[in-house]
Order: structure tokens, then sequence, then C-alpha cells
């Protein structure tokens, strides 16, 4: 197997379509993270990303994104906004991890959404996380029935619309709104939700926005497309849902909701409103990624492992981090936590800053 490195623009059509091909032929590929489109509005707004193309004979057999940082070692393309990231290429190409991010001239490559399609890979972690996802293959109603909780949501989603409807003024759901504004919009509301929780704020970064921007260019006819679903009240905004699909997948990448109507739970109405659209829509599965939201747990309906650990090449690195990362669970779950909660998160909003600048 040869292995090469080569920027974003250098790739030829012929890649381009060998990409294409291996990620509708594997399942757990699906995402849009995975399509090489993804890859390119990425590369349009850093100038740190890269490509290993792995060949055979050759023919390409395999695509490894990645975003290089200024010490030579890797993140996945889009760093903190990658909800899904692995090696692009069939089950049955072996790999081995450290012969790959040597062949990238990289010291490490973190990982912490990675899909279980190559085993070698998995070896490299040092946990694993449920990362939920719905399924609507075969409609609302019959998504309902599987979870068996046909009465009891749609129950309560009609009186908390009839309430709305009675108290604010009429609902109404638009499947996509290609408008500028209502990116602003969710833009801001997110920036607010993140500044109440103490989450960093992703959008301080302006190539963040610019990705936005860039996703938006693209449209229904092309292979990732945004969707970006908004339910209004009256003339004004409930909640939006800005998201990426990629044929009958979709992942509702930033949902967010007014807070000023929060107790009609516009949030969940909406999550209805996308459902019940679904199909009208060809969509047959949401990934709605790792995370304890409570949203995510209510209407899912299974979901996939991802992994988080790191290849180093230098294996007393590996260990020292497989160490760190037994010491920081550790003072975690224990009493002391308490104590150091700020120093800890003091080093969280460094590292991410890191990733994300």
């Amino acid at each position: 197997m040869n292995i090469r490195c080569v920027t974003v623009d250098r790739l030829t059509s012929d890649e381009i379509d060998a990409w294409r091909d291996i990620q509708r032929d594997v399942p757990l590929l699906l995402s849009p993270y995975f399509r090489p489109e993804f890859t390119q509005a990425v590369a349009a707004v850093r100038s740190d990303v890269e490509v290993a193309v792995l060949e055979d004979g050759g023919r390409p057999i395999g695509f490894f994104p990645f975003q290089r940082t200024p010490w030579n070692s890797g993140r996945p393309i889009g760093g903190r906004l990658s909800d899904f990231h692995a090696l692009v290429a069939r089950p049955e190409v072996e790999c081995e991890p450290i012969e790959l991010i040597r062949a990238c001239g990289l010291s490490s490559w973190h990982f912490d959404h990675l899909v279980g399609v190559h085993p070698s890979f998995e070896r490299c972690a040092w946990s694993s996380a449920e990362s939920p996802y719905i399924d609507v293959s075969e409609g609302f109603e019959a998504y309902l029935l599987q979870r068996g909780s046909k009465r009891h949501v749609m129950k309560e989603f009609g009186q908390k619309k009839r309430k709305l409807e009675r108290e604010v003024g009429p609902v109404r759901f638009e499947q996509h709104v290609n408008d500028p504004a209502i990116v602003s919009t969710m833009i801001d509301w997110k920036t607010q939700q993140y500044l109440r929780t103490k989450v960093d704020n992703i959008f301080a970064f302006r190539w963040v926005v610019e990705l936005m921007e860039k996703i938006t260019e693209f449209d229904e006819t092309d292979a990732i497309a945004p969707l970006m679903s908004v339910t209004y009240v009256g003339d004004d905004v409930a909640a939006i849902n800005f998201g990426m699909r990629s044929g009958p997948v979709l992942h509702p990448w930033f949902p967010v909701y007014n807070v000023e109507l929060q107790r009609y739970s516009p949030g969940t109405m909406h999550w209805i409103h996308m459902l019940q659209a679904a199909e009208s829509m060809g969509i047959k599965r949401l990934d709605l990624a790792k995370g304890g939201e409570s949203y995510k747990q209510r209407f899912k309906s299974g979901s996939i492992q991802v992994f988080e650990g790191t290849i180093d090449r230098r294996s007393s690195v590996a260990v020292a981090r497989r160490a760190w990362r037994r010491t920081h669970e550790f003072v975690r779950s224990s009493p002391v936590y308490a104590h150091v909660r700020g120093p800890v998160r003091m080093m969280h909003n460094v590292k991410a800053w890191l990733e994300l600048r």
C-alpha cells in the first residue's frame, strides 16, 4: 500500500469519485461528515487541511482527511465541530494507524467521535460513548409504534401546540429556509445558550461562521446539502435546527429555540415537526451525536458506539496520555473535584481554544 498526502485542491476528479463510492457503500460512513464536500468546505475556510490518499496498485482505496497543527499533531476535519470521523475506506482495507500518521508526517492524531469501521483504530481508544440516532426509515407512525410512546408523545405535542396557538399565534413549520437572517438568529441564540451553560462559544472563531456560510451555499442538488428547518409562531421564529444532509441521512447540527417561549417547549415541538416531515424529505435517519442532552434520550431509536483516544507515534507519550486520562477520570469522580474544578475548567478552556483557533 502506498500513502501520500495532498492538499484538497490537488485531489483528482477520479479520486473524488472513488471517495464518494466508498462513502456510499459503507453504512457507517453515510454521515455528511464523511463526504469529500465537507472536507472541501472546511479547506475553503482553513489553511491546515490535508488528505492522505491510500493507494493499492495505483488505485485509491481510502482517504484520511485531517487538520495539521503547528506542532504536527493531527485533528479531525472541523475539529470540535466534527461529530463523526474515521478513515474513509471499506472495512476490508487493512491499515495500521501508526503507519498512517507516520506517512502523514504527524506525531499524533487525536479523535473523540471515531466510528468503528476499522478495529485497528479502536485499539488506540481509551474510552467509548453512545451516539444516538433516530430511525424514521418506515415513516413517523412506525417510529412512534416502535418506541411504544405514540399516545404520550402526540398528546403532549398537541396540548403544547394548541396552548401556544391560543396564547401567542398560529404555528407553522418550514422544512428548509434559505435565509442568511435565520442563520444569524441561530448563531445569536446558540451563542447566548453557550454563555448561559458556560460552554465554549465556537462562534467566537470567524472560520466557524465562515464554514456555516459555506455550507449554506450548497443546495438540494448537491451530494451534501444544508437543511435549516424553522418553526414559526405567527411571524416570529420559535425554533431553528441547522443541519447537513447526505442523501437519506440528516445530521441536525445546531438545534436551538426561542427562550422567551420556553414554557411551550418549542424545541420539542420542532423535533416532532421534523420527524413528521422526514419521509416527505427522503430522510431515513437522523444522527444526534454523543451527549447527554435529554432530547436525545427521549427521541432516539438506538445508538452506535464512538471512540475517543489518540494515535501516538511515540509509545512513551501514549503511555503518559493514558495515565493522565485515568488520573483525570479519577479526580472527576472523587470528592476533591469540587476543590479543583476551577483549574480543571481553565485547562479545558485553553485546550478548547487551541483546538478551535
